[in-house]
């Protein structure tokens, strides 16, 4: 091979490499809270600035609800969260903790009461809430939940390889590909948190 040859085999091999598809997992590592402001008699309250604080470090952010009193906040780090509202005529709300899970968006309903501003509705511990959003199935294993079985190793990824129809490959990213009969039916994040 000649030197003109080299070179026009070597740009054939890079424009095949960069025209070719690129094969991706569609997974984020995002949720988001979704809901409705109504007053006492159920009707939509628009232009009301709704908090969203992260619990563990503080940060807040702001989203104004629409005429028909909705508010979302998308691209959320899954983590814990408390969400507000302050509107004049109104008493403050609330809600916290409020659990963000990866993959899920969750539905934050929210109801003012007639009141001062200086008087705060807070509305805490409550049970798991609902994803009415998604069909999806999915859960998150505690640390403690995890602790308690009897797996070798602890390694949440074995937790979903018992059954003998799945086998999860693992890779350095604390990301799994799990197969089922041959075919990829999830690519998982495992993230570990501290408590």
């Amino acid at each position: 091979m000649n030197t003109k040859q080299r070179h026009l085999f070597f740009f054939a091999a890079v424009f095949a490499v960069l025209a070719s598809p690129v094969r991706t997992n569609a997974q984020t590592t995002y949720g988001s809270i979704v809901g409705t402001v109504t007053d006492p008699s159920g009707s939509a309250v628009a232009g009301t600035e709704v908090v969203l604080t992260n619990l563990g470090t503080g940060e807040k952010r702001t989203e104004p609800t629409n005429s028909d009193g909705l508010y979302q906040f998308v691209n959320i780090l899954p983590v814990q969260y408390s969400v507000s509202i302050e509107k004049p005529g109104f008493k403050r709300v609330v809600r916290t903790p409020i659990t963000v899970e990866t993959e899920t968006t969750t539905r934050i309903d929210l109801t003012l009461q007639v009141g001062e501003v200086s008087q705060t509705v807070e509305v805490t511990a409550q049970t798991p809430l609902l994803q009415p959003e998604t069909s999806s199935l999915g859960t998150v294993v505690e640390q403690k939940q995890l602790n308690e079985l009897p797996l070798n190793g602890r390694n949440p990824m074995n937790l979903v390889a018992r059954r003998w129809c799945h086998r999860v490959n693992r890779n350095r990213t604390r990301m799994a590909r799990i197969r089922s009969r041959g075919a990829i039916i999830r690519s998982a994040a495992v993230w570990r948190t501290r408590a």
